[in-house]
């Protein structure tokens, strides 16, 4: 098993699993970290999916993800078949909302970790 990745790791990997190309890390007024995501031309400021849901569902969409919520079970599982499987699990804690998008910002990580 590897070293566990940071959030601004888990961010750049995700994107670049997308094919998002962001500038620079950001950090909001709130200390929340992000991404400025965008060309020199066109930004979207703090792209943050481990924070925000219509990020976190875009890369679900884009990625072809399956997500699986398990209330009783207190965990979210987010998976994909294609090319190597990857299987991700987060315990939901008090949050099922936030587990579910760091699992869903996992599983991208690893995508993006495989395009290196």
């Amino acid at each position: 098993m590897g070293k566990e990745m940071n959030d601004r790791e888990l961010l750049e990997l995700a994107a670049k699993a997308v094919n998002l190309p962001y500038l620079k890390p950001t950090e909001c007024y709130d200390g929340s970290l992000g991404l400025e995501v965008g060309t020199n031309l066109t930004k979207t400021l703090n792209w943050n999916p481990l924070d925000d849901n219509g990020d976190s569902f875009s890369l679900l969409i884009c990625l072809g993800l399956t997500v699986s919520i398990d209330l009783s079970g207190n965990e979210s599982d987010v998976w994909r078949y294609q090319q190597n499987h990857i299987s991700i699990c987060e315990a939901h804690g008090n949050d099922p909302y936030a587990a579910t998008r760091r699992a869903i910002v996992r599983a991208a990580a690893e995508i993006g970790k495989e395009m290196k």
